[in-house]
């Protein structure tokens, strides 16, 4: 979980934590 965490922390817009939280997620 901390590494989700960590990939939304260098994000930069709320869709690219979508995108990543649905890609790990899919």
């Amino acid at each position: 979980m901390s590494d989700i965490f960590s990939r939304i922390e260098h994000s930069r817009t709320a869709d690219e934590v979508v995108q990543q939280i649905e890609s790990l997620i899919l």
